[in-house]
C-alpha cells in the first residue's frame, strides 16, 4: 500500500466516512472507534512488539485494520459483546493467509487504555486476563493508548 493511502485510510477511519460501514449499536463500542498506538504485544509470553514503525489498530464501526508505517498487516471485522463478563471481541480475518479465520478475544477499557487478549490454535476463550504466573503458551495480548486526534 502505498504511503498516501494509509494517512487517507487513518483520516476516514477518524471522521467515520468509510462507504458501507456499519456503526455498533452500542455506546462503549462507539466509543472503540479511533485510532490506537500499540503499547504491548505478547505472543506466548514474549515481548514481540517493535517500536519500528509503531503500530495502530484502527476501529471503524465493524471494521478493524492493524497499520505499521504505511501498510496494513491485517485487517477485517470485529463483533464486541460488553454484556458478557468480561467483554468479548470476536475478528474475523479479511486478508492474509487467514482469510475467514475467527480468533476469540476479551478486552477492557481502561481510561485511554484497552487490553485485548486472544488465544491462538483453536483454543477456548479465555474467562479472564491471564496474570503474569499464566501468561504462556497460545495467547495474545495486546495493550493500545487511544491516539490524540
Amino acid at each position: 500500500m502505498s504511503r498516501s493511502i494509509c494517512p487517507l485510510l487513518l483520516a476516514l477511519a477518524v471522521s467515520g466516512t468509510i462507504a458501507g460501514q456499519q456503526k455498533r449499536a452500542d455506546d462503549e463500542s462507539r466509543e472503540l472507534d479511533g485510532v490506537w498506538l500499540a503499547l504491548t504485544r505478547k505472543l506466548n509470553g514474549k515481548e514481540t512488539l517493535s517500536s519500528e514503525p509503531p503500530v495502530k489498530l484502527v476501529l471503524v464501526g465493524d471494521r478493524f485494520f492493524l497499520i505499521a508505517g504505511d501498510r496494513v498487516g491485517a485487517e477485517g471485522t470485529a463483533r464486541f459483546d460488553r454484556g458478557r463478563k468480561p467483554k468479548i471481541i470476536d475478528i474475523t480475518m479479511k486478508s492474509q493467509e487467514r482469510k475467514g479465520q475467527t480468533d476469540l478475544g476479551i478486552y477492557q477499557i481502561v481510561g485511554d487504555t484497552l487490553r485485548m487478549c486472544f488465544v491462538t490454535s483453536n483454543r477456548p476463550r479465555l474467562a479472564e486476563f491471564p496474570d503474569k504466573s499464566r501468561e504462556g503458551d497460545f495467547i495474545i495480548y495486546w495493550e493500545f493508548k487511544r491516539e490524540s486526534p
